[in-house]
């Protein structure tokens, strides 16, 4: 409210003061949801904007990687449903998981894992539980 319009609500109220409006009432609970509203839009466009970066982000890897550019070395790490070996793709050491094709709950688990490191981001890239 700027300072002249203070002034001639000041001198209405002086005045006569029952012609003044007086500021509603807002609940904080009103508030709050008003709030919430305009944090989910916020939220709302931020994802969206990640996600555009994201698919760009995927545009500099390949598709398919040729498997003969891939040297696997020994295992690393075992679990109920893949099994985890060290390897080297273009001098890069890197970690190669391969899942058992045979259960169903294989590719539901590495479809799970996918959207966890998408929603990760590059940040995934300095993990110190990701080889470097």
């Amino acid at each position: 409210m700027d300072d002249e319009m203070t002034f001639i609500n000041l001198s209405k109220l002086v005045d006569n003061p029952k012609e003044v409006q007086r500021p509603k009432k807002v609940e904080a609970a009103s508030l709050l949801e008003a709030t919430e509203s305009e944090i989910r839009e916020m939220q709302r466009k931020t994802n969206v904007s990640l996600e555009y970066e994201k698919l760009e982000l995927l545009k500099h890897f390949p598709a398919k990687i040729d498997e003969q550019e891939v040297q696997r070395g020994k295992i690393i790490g075992q679990g109920a449903h893949a099994t985890v070996y060290s390897g080297e793709y273009y001098g890069a050491a890197i970690a190669i998981k391969e899942y058992e094709s045979s259960h169903l709950k294989s590719s539901q688990a590495f479809v799970s894992e996918l959207k966890a490191y998408a929603m990760q981001g590059t940040r995934l890239m300095s993990h110190p539980c990701i080889v470097q």
